[in-house]
């Protein structure tokens, strides 16, 4: 999947959704709208990853009730880091 935008132009659209957050707003609640915003179905998998130490979402458009060990063997449609007080350094 490519994309048309550019790290720099994406980073700034996720830094002016951030001043729009409800500040008592959950992570996932966060990534729910989210996705629902750029076109994921509420039936996409969400898996808890650790990467580097980092706690990620890995988004997959298999629904949750798929076979989990088929989804990891493909690449993940998304993976989300939505820690607002730890910048990655990966």
């Amino acid at each position: 999947m490519n994309s048309d935008i550019t790290p720099d132009k994406l980073e700034q659209r996720l830094l002016d959704l951030r001043d729009s957050a409800n500040d008592n707003a959950q992570a996932d609640d966060l990534l729910t709208e989210i996705l629902l915003k750029i076109g994921f179905s509420l039936s996409a998998r969400i898996t808890p990853l650790t990467i580097a130490g980092l706690a990620v979402k890995r988004v997959d458009s298999a629904t949750a009730d798929a076979d989990a060990s088929s989804a990891q063997n493909d690449m993940p449609l998304l993976l989300a880091y939505l820690d607002e007080h730890t910048k990655p350094t990966l």
